[in-house]
């Protein structure tokens, strides 16, 4: 029996991504354990018994996840490049799951009470600029995201982030599938419509070089907008 890339020790050069060693249906087996580590290792942040301190509870929390953040980096990379219906059918059924468990997270009073603790003695711990900046974006990152919430509004918080996840999912795979069908050409700007090179001058003008952010296109669409405009 083959063993799964995704769950091996990477042998590749600075750690690349084994994107040749990779089986598409390896992902499921490979999320399935990345996501059950990782509640794993929440729950027993959760349950400690220790005293709220930078290290078992900021630091911890920050290298929790980490096969979890390995699979889906290489996923949503493969997903975006390739877009097959076999990934984009993976990505249908792990969206959800991920976006519980950030929502669990993000949610658990009792996690965030470890989290505050910790905040709220910054001052005497003594720590340097990278540290205090890591507890800083994890404090305001419960807090951001509805820690401080009523426990009834926690509750429709959850729902809603379910049903955005379920909705930017949908959005994601109807623009990759859009990119998919966007038709190619080695010269440009000829086989663009006079109609879309209107647009282009428009988006120019409105738009110029140096004007809203240096360095932005002056021309965004969206792929199936685009579609129409070509002949």
């Amino acid at each position: 029996m083959l063993m799964n890339s995704l769950l091996q020790p990477t042998t590749t050069p600075h750690g690349a991504y084994p994107f040749d060693q990779i089986q598409v249906g390896d992902f499921r087996e490979a999320f399935d354990q990345a996501i059950q580590e990782k509640e794993q290792e929440i729950q027993a942040l959760i349950a400690s018994e220790d005293r709220p301190t930078f290290a078992n509870t900021i630091a911890a929390l920050e290298r929790s996840g980490a096969r979890l953040e390995w699979v889906s980096r290489i996923f949503f990379n493969l997903l975006h490049a390739a877009a097959t219906d076999e990934l984009m059918a993976i990505s249908q059924e792990v969206t959800p799951r991920l976006s519980a468990l950030s929502s669990f997270i993000t949610l658990s009073d009792a996690l965030f009470e470890r989290v505050r603790s910790v905040w709220e003695e910054r001052e005497g711990l003594a720590l340097d600029a990278e540290d205090l900046r890591l507890l800083e974006r994890t404090y305001e990152g419960f807090t951001e995201r509805g820690a401080l919430l009523r426990p009834e509004v926690k509750e429709r918080l959850k729902q809603i982030q379910a049903r955005m996840s379920e909705l930017s999912l949908t959005f994601s795979q109807n623009n990759l599938r859009d990119r998919a069908t966007l038709p190619a050409s080695t010269s440009p700007m000829p086989a663009v419509s006079r109609g879309c090179r209107d647009v282009t001058a428009c988006c120019r003008v409105a738009c110029p070089r140096g004007g809203a952010r240096a360095g932005s296109s002056p021309l965004l669409l969206r792929a199936s907008s685009l579609h129409a405009a070509l002949p």
